[in-house]
């Protein structure tokens, strides 16, 4: 479907909705059905409210509810320049010895559609056809990046798991549906030639016990529903290796590093992700997901710890949902990433350095002349603070047309900063750079460098 016509459809729905107002007026009665992820049924006299809430929700059918934004978001088009940036981190990491598994969650609305209400106005508004063609443009544009994708909604299709790899009333997967995915990244894992040397080792899952989940989402259901709702039922889990052998307590088994997993909440450890993926794929997996940081703040984190490039992944599999503004994410998020991959710049790559400097306010720590033609992305500057901790930091990058440019470090969501920053030049400035000036909330002590790229690493700008 054209966005024209896709816009007309969403016109009309819109306009006959509106002549109908009354039955939207009205608090809506819901009572659950008894479908696998939710038995318990329940009645809500559903209050819509103009209040600010971090879950604006609205009640589909069988007791299941959506976030009217992103739960039907319909858009997921890379812009060229973001599938850009894909290749560009697909071919650093590469460099570094690391393969990337991409995992994009589909929406809510894409798996759960049976329960789509059309006599509310946003999920009538909704088309999932034209989200479905979206969705899998996404897949194939980032496959057309040479990323390694797990395409989660072929797996929900496989394995006949609409009704329940999704939870009703949060947002999450279920452990079903997190057992789903892990199978389907241990399959994408097994493809990688990355991957075929590692160490492997039995792990064995087990169930302990039941959990009843009733999450920050479901307790703003409950508020807009006036009275108590039932927890959802799910199942816990532990996973464990195998003893070690002889060879393992002697140190003669050659241990490889673990699989790296970083992603948000679905990721981080109440779903057992992780422990699923290892299951599945006989693999160690370190779990560097992080609650809340949305599309790249755990990702981050990682290549920006102090380990990184002494000790890479030899895969990193990257669970993110698709309801951010990955075109956005992107945009301000590789110029730091890529030069954390490069990692601090050896001494012959060094162009200058402030040696250390106390900072708080806008202070110059690099000067060049226009003779020194510091110009384009064949640059990055390393900023490093052992004692800053988790300070933030703001750089001014000013040039000798009078033009300037000013970035903010380390600006990610749920970030773990340990006092390394890193900034790539950009090459839409064209004339020399001149100055390099840092400030800082609090007075520290810190070392800034202007680095060029690693040869290794030249050709990543090209790409």
């Amino acid at each position: 479907m054209s966005d024209l016509k896709h816009t007309a459809r969403l016109s009309l729905i819109a306009l006959a909705l509106a002549l109908g107002q009354s039955l939207l007026a009205q608090p809506t009665v819901l009572a659950a059905s008894n479908v696998a992820a939710a038995a318990t049924p329940f009645t809500c006299d559903f209050r819509p409210s103009n209040e600010e809430a971090a879950f604006d929700v609205v009640p589909g059918k069988a007791g299941l509810f959506f976030r009217r934004d992103t739960d039907l978001e319909e858009f997921f088009e890379l812009t060229p320049e973001a599938q850009h940036s894909f290749q560009q981190l697909v071919a650093a990491l590469r460099v570094r010895g690391t393969d990337l598994v991409f995992v994009p969650l589909p929406p809510r609305g894409l798996v759960q559609y049976q329960y789509l209400d059309d006599t509310n106005l946003d999920q009538a508004l909704y088309d999932r056809t034209f989200a479905l063609g979206e969705f899998k443009r996404y897949i194939e544009q980032l496959r057309g990046a040479g990323v390694t994708v797990v395409d989660l909604l072929a797996k929900v299709e496989a394995d006949d798991l609409w009704d329940n790899f999704y939870y009703l009333r949060d947002h999450h997967w279920t452990t079903t549906g997190a057992h789903a995915a892990a199978a389907a990244v241990a399959d994408a894992l097994a493809a990688l030639p990355s991957v075929a040397s590692l160490s492997t080792y039995a792990f064995t899952t087990e169930q302990t016990g039941d959990v009843a989940r009733k999450s920050p989402m479901g307790f703003e259901i409950q508020r807009r529903c006036g009275a108590e709702i039932p927890a959802e039922m799910d199942v816990s889990y532990a996973t464990t290796r195998a003893a070690a052998t002889a060879d393992d307590l002697l140190g003669l088994t050659a241990k490889t590093p673990a699989i790296a997993l970083v992603g948000s909440s679905f990721s981080a450890g109440q779903f057992h992700f992780a422990d699923f993926i290892s299951q599945e794929s006989s693999l160690e997996v370190a779990n560097y997901a992080i609650d809340g940081a949305e599309f790249v703040g755990s990702l981050a984190s990682l290549v920006f710890s102090r380990n990184f490039v002494e000790v890479p992944p030899p895969a990193i599999v990257w669970e993110a949902p698709s309801y951010y503004n990955i075109n956005l994410e992107l945009f301000s998020a590789v110029p730091q990433l890529l030069p954390a991959i490069y990692g601090p710049c050896a001494e012959d790559e060094t162009i200058a350095s402030s040696g250390q400097v106390n900072v708080g306010d806008k202070t110059q720590v690099l000067s060049f002349g226009e003779a020194d033609a510091i110009t384009g992305d064949d640059f990055y500057l390393y900023i490093d603070g052992p004692e800053m901790g988790d300070t933030p930091v703001s750089v001014t990058l000013r040039y000798s047309d009078g033009d300037y440019y000013t970035a903010s470090l380390g600006e990610f969501s749920r970030f773990v900063r340990d006092g390394r920053y890193f900034l790539q030049l950009n090459d839409e400035f064209e004339a020399s750079l001149l100055e390099v000036a840092v400030e800082t909330p609090t007075p520290s002590t810190l070392t800034a460098k202007l680095c060029s790229v690693p040869a290794a690493f030249a050709n990543i700008g090209d790409l």
